[in-house]
């Protein structure tokens, strides 16, 4: 997982490593137990839904248009604190880019 595992970021949770200050190619890490790659650190992942202050469950849903979308995962430039898929951030511009967000592709066989 690519995130800020500096020694002194370190949390009891997590694991001190090479704090590589930049984004890897896809499936430089080995796949989390469910055989899934890179769902943590690395780059913030847009979602199409719209980000509430106070989470209500109602982000579960695609939302048209909004002002502020949710991202999740936490990029290689977080702490561990906030390198899970359930922690959320957002920008407030939509149009906003930078090199630690991005997006999933996703296929339905």
């Amino acid at each position: 997982m690519n995130f800020n595992g500096s020694a002194e970021k370190k949390e009891p949770y997590s694991v001190a490593g090479e704090y590589l200050e930049e984004t890897t190619p896809a499936e430089s890490f080995p796949p989390n137990s469910l055989g899934l790659y890179d769902m943590s650190g690395n780059v913030w992942e847009w979602t199409c839904s719209e980000y509430q202050d106070r989470y209500d469950g109602s982000e579960e849903r695609c939302a048209d248009q909004a002002d502020r979308y949710s991202l999740r995962g936490g990029s290689w430039g977080s702490f561990p604190w906030g390198v899970r898929a359930a922690y959320r951030n957002h920008h407030l511009l939509p149009a906003s880019r930078n090199d630690h967000i991005g997006f999933r592709l996703a296929r339905d066989n």
